[in-house]
C-alpha cells in the first residue's frame, strides 16, 4: 500500500467502520467517495470479501456504492480463486499426515474459514498453518509431505531450524506454503502458553476442509489469535484488520463459562497482557463486545506481569525475550542455528546463486547484524 500514512490510516478506519454491525450513513457515503484507494486498503488488510458482503447488503439504500461494489466483486472473485487453491493444498497436506498417522491441528485462517466465517473465501489467507505435537512428529510430517511431492523451502529439516516452524511448498504450485509448527508460537515465551494435548482435547472437526481435519475450539482459537498478534509487532502489521476481525468474531462467540476459562488460563499462564491488548485493539476497530468483568480481570492480572508491548517490542526485543525463555541447552542450540545456519538456508534467505565469496559475505553480514540486533538496547 503506497498511500501516505495519514491517508492509509483514515481509509483503514473507514473500512473498519463499514464492517461494524452498526454503520453510520456518513461512513457509507465516505466509502463511495473514497473509491479505488479504499479498495486497495481493504485488499492490503485482507477484508475485501467482508467489505463486498457488507456493501451488498446496503446497496439498495446507497446506489452511489454501485461502482465500488462492482470493483469489489471483481477483486473478490480473484481472491476466492486463491482461497480454492489454498484449500487444495491444505487437503493434500492433511491427507498426507493422516496417512502417516500424525496428529495435526489446522491453525489460523485455514481453519477459521471453515467454521467461523459464512463462506471460506471470506477469510483469505497466505499460508496453510498446521500444528503437530512435537519435534519428532514434525520430522515424520516432513517425510510424509515429501512423499506427496512437497519440498522444504530451505532444504533445512525441522531439527536444524532456529524456531519451531518449517515451511514446505508443493512442487510446481508456488504461492501457498505449508507452515508446519510443533509449538503454538515461534517465540519461547508464548510457546509455553498452550500445549498440543490440551488443544487437541478441545479441538473441533472441520469436515468441509477434509474428513481428518481438526481445528482449535473457539476459546483456544481466540487465545491463539491474540498471541499470534504479538509475534507480528516487529513488522508493524499486528493490527491488520482481518486478524482483528478474527478476534472480534471469536470473542463474540464465547459464552460466560468460556470467558471464565479464558481468564483463568490468562492468569495461570501469565498471558493476560497480550490478550488484553489484542481484545482492546479489536474493540477499538469493530466495537467488539467484551464483558466488563473480563476486562477488569485481565487488567488486574496484567498488572502482575512483566510484558512490554508497543513500540519497545521490536525484533531485537523479541529475540532477547525468546532467548531468555529457552532452557540453557535450548539457548546454545538457538544461537548456533541463528549464527551458523546451513549453506542451503543462506542461499535461500539471501538469494545467493553465485560464488562461495558471496556466501561468505552473507554469513558475515548475518553475524554482524544479528549480534548488534540481539544485544542493542533501546
Amino acid at each position: 500500500m503506497n498511500a501516505p500514512a495519514a491517508d492509509f490510516a483514515a481509509l483503514r478506519a473507514l473500512c473498519a467502520d463499514c464492517l461494524r454491525e452498526t454503520v453510520l450513513p456518513a461512513r457509507w457515503e465516505a466509502l463511495a467517495a473514497a473509491g479505488e484507494p479504499a479498495l486497495d486498503v481493504a485488499q492490503a488488510q485482507g477484508v475485501t470479501a467482508l467489505l463486498a458482503a457488507a456493501v451488498a447488503k446496503v446497496l439498495p439504500a446507497y446506489p452511489e456504492l454501485t461502482e465500488l461494489h462492482a470493483a469489489l466483486s471483481v477483486r473478490n472473485k480473484r481472491e476466492a480463486m486463491q482461497e480454492m487453491q489454498r484449500g487444495l493444498i491444505a487437503r493434500e497436506a492433511i491427507a498426507a499426515l493422516a496417512e502417516g498417522d500424525v496428529r495435526v491441528l489446522v491453525l489460523k485462517g485455514t481453519a477459521l474459514a471453515h467454521w467461523l466465517y459464512p463462506q471460506p473465501w471470506q477469510r483469505l489467507g497466505c499460508d496453510v498453518d498446521l500444528l503437530v505435537p512435537e519435534l519428532a512428529a514434525a520430522e515424520t510430517a516432513v517425510d510424509c509431505l515429501q512423499a506427496r511431492d512437497f519440498m522444504l523451502q530451505t532444504s533445512v529439516r525441522p531439527a536444524q531450524t532456529a524456531g519451531f516452524e518449517a515451511a514446505l511448498e508443493k512442487r510446481g504450485r508456488r504461492g501457498f506454503a505449508v507452515d508446519l509448527h510443533w509449538r503454538i508460537a515461534n517465540r519461547a515465551q508464548l510457546a509455553k502458553a498452550l500445549t498440543f494435548d490440551e488443544l487437541w482435547a478441545a479441538s473441533i472437526p472441520l469436515p468441509d476442509l477434509h474428513p481428518a481435519a481438526r481445528g482449535l475450539g473457539p476459546l483456544h482459537a481466540l487465545l491463539h489469535a491474540l498471541l499470534h498478534r504479538v509475534t507480528n509487532f516487529p513488522t508493524g502489521e499486528h493490527d491488520r484488520l482481518i486478524w482483528l476481525f478474527d478476534i472480534h468474531l471469536l470473542a463474540r462467540s464465547l459464552d460466560a463459562a468460556q470467558w471464565q476459562t479464558l481468564l483463568a488460563l490468562c492468569a495461570r499462564r501469565a498471558i493476560a497482557t497480550p490478550c488484553l491488548d489484542g481484545l482492546e485493539a479489536s474493540r477499538l476497530a469493530f466495537a467488539t463486545a467484551i464483558p466488563d468483568a473480563a476486562l477488569q480481570s485481565l487488567r488486574a492480572a496484567a498488572a502482575q506481569e512483566h510484558w512490554q508491548l508497543g513500540s519497545t517490542l521490536d525484533q531485537a526485543a523479541m529475540d532477547r525475550a525468546h532467548l531468555a525463555a529457552l532452557p540453557w541447552r535450548g539457548k546454545l542450540g538457538w544461537l548456533r542455528r541463528k549464527l551458523f545456519p546451513s549453506p542451503e538456508f543462506m542461499r535461500y534467505r539471501y538469494s545467493i546463486s553465485g560464488t562461495s565469496a558471496a556466501l561468505v559475505r552473507a554469513y558475515l553480514t548475518r553475524w554482524v547484524t544479528g549480534v548488534v540486533r540481539l544485544f542493542k538496547r533501546g
